[in-house]
């Protein structure tokens, strides 16, 4: 069984800080795929698809909220596995 995590892009401009996108989960196992969206959402410019979280060089946003994001994406994915 595969999770990951992404969002649905959105048009963002580059500097644009009000933009949000939903956080989605997709599950994969043999003839399975189910796709399912959460609570949790982040502007699209600062979201990492390789690390399934906020980018590491993001600067606006504070550590305390950037790893308590990540780790709620961390636990959803532990969860559904």
């Amino acid at each position: 069984m595969r999770v990951t995590a992404y969002i649905r892009q959105k048009d963002a401009a580059k500097n644009d800080l009000t933009s949000r996108a939903t956080v989605y989960f997709r599950v994969r196992d043999k003839g399975l795929d189910v796709k399912c969206a959460s609570e949790l959402q982040i502007n699209p410019n600062h979201w990492s698809q390789e690390r399934q979280g906020y980018k590491s060089r993001v600067a606006l946003v504070d550590d305390d909220a950037r790893n308590l994001f990540d780790t709620s994406v961390k636990e959803l994915t532990g969860i559904i596995t």
